[in-house]
């Protein structure tokens, strides 16, 4: 996935103000991107797992905290 420094550290940002690192929340994302995306954050978050949808149940209740829409470089 090719996504520029600046839009990176702005997703991290973002990140930092809705994650906590020492809580008990994951974040989800899509199937394909999913790996690229903990190796992204992992630097700044590294004990928060990145799962995708396709691994998270039908009976698990979500609270969603936040949502980044625009994962263009």
């Amino acid at each position: 996935m090719n996504i520029s420094p600046e839009r990176s550290e702005q997703i991290i940002g973002f990140l930092k103000n809705i994650v906590n690192p020492t809580g008990n929340g994951v974040i989800l994302t899509a199937l394909d991107i999913r790996r690229y995306v903990k190796k992204m954050i992992e630097g700044s978050f590294p004990s928060v797992p990145v799962l995708s949808f396709q691994e998270v149940g039908n009976n698990i209740e979500l609270k969603v905290l936040g949502t980044v829409n625009d994962f263009r470089a």
